[in-house]
């Protein structure tokens, strides 16, 4: 079975859409993947970075699209492995001067899903 990981970007992405009739790529293949039976996954870290979002900018419906949205999608928790791999990448980037973020809070968000 395929999987797919939806990152924030992509959730950000799906927020402008929703109401346009485009076939973006994007769109299309998170389409199809529904149809096909993929299994969609969101995990704790895009969770959080879409919902505090939306807190923040004290927008109501987007937050109720999101909830609904990620109902038909499988939780994703980070466990011991994933935390090691994150902690790993983060250490190999860090080494390489190679920032994975615009700023920190970035970095760990993006480094845990890339694990």
């Amino acid at each position: 079975m395929v999987k797919y990981l939806i990152d924030t970007n992509i959730f950000s992405y799906l927020f402008r859409e929703r109401t346009q009739r485009t076939n973006h790529p994007i769109k299309c293949k998170l389409e199809k993947a529904l149809r096909t039976n993929a299994q969609i996954l969101v995990c704790p870290a895009v969770f959080y970075e879409v919902v505090r979002g939306l807190y923040h900018v004290d927008t109501r419906k987007d937050l109720q699209y999101f909830l609904s949205l990620t109902r038909q999608f499988e939780w994703c928790e980070f466990n011991r492995e994933t935390w090691d791999s994150a902690a790993r990448l983060w250490a190999k980037c860090r080494q390489k001067g190679s920032p994975t973020g615009k700023n920190e809070e970035d970095i760990d968000i993006d480094v845990l899903i890339a694990a």
